[in-house]
């Protein structure tokens, strides 16, 4: 997984789409990237497989920052500088509309799932909770 810090004006659903580029490795060449997480999480989660030259490369780049990163114990190293465009579409939105739905994925393929299934958990937690609260307050009645 990915972790890119989610930029203010980006407001997104769970499994949408979004086009990434890193400059350092192509000044032409952008990439979709299924969303893991869900709208809730501060940070965008992408699920990266190695299919290609570019995810490779983009792999290894990350994986270098982070080796520094740990070696010399810091907090504030630099990464190299990525676009993404987006989010865009989401192919689990009208899952919603069902009492049951069949996801099928497989490695990186269930990257979309994986964030609607957060945000569905989350959800339901809340209803959870909200349930619990008004069970609550109709005892004390």
């Amino acid at each position: 997984f990915v972790k890119i810090v989610r930029p203010a004006y980006v407001q997104c659903r769970a499994g949408q789409v979004i086009w990434v580029r890193c400059p350092k490795i192509s000044l032409i060449q952008w990439h979709p990237f299924s969303l893991c997480s869900s709208p809730s999480e501060r940070d965008l989660r992408l699920m990266i497989g190695k299919r290609g030259e570019w995810t490779t490369n983009f792999i290894r780049l990350l994986a270098a920052c982070n080796a520094a990163k740990d070696l010399h114990d810091d907090s504030h190293a630099i990464y190299p500088r990525i676009d993404i465009d987006g989010p865009f579409g989401a192919p689990a939105d009208y899952s919603v509309n069902f009492r049951r739905a069949v996801f099928i994925g497989a490695t990186t393929g269930m990257a979309p799932f994986l964030g609607f299934l957060n945000s569905m958990t989350e959800l339901m937690s809340l209803r959870f909770k909200r349930q619990e609260i008004l069970a609550e307050e109709a005892e004390r009645e």
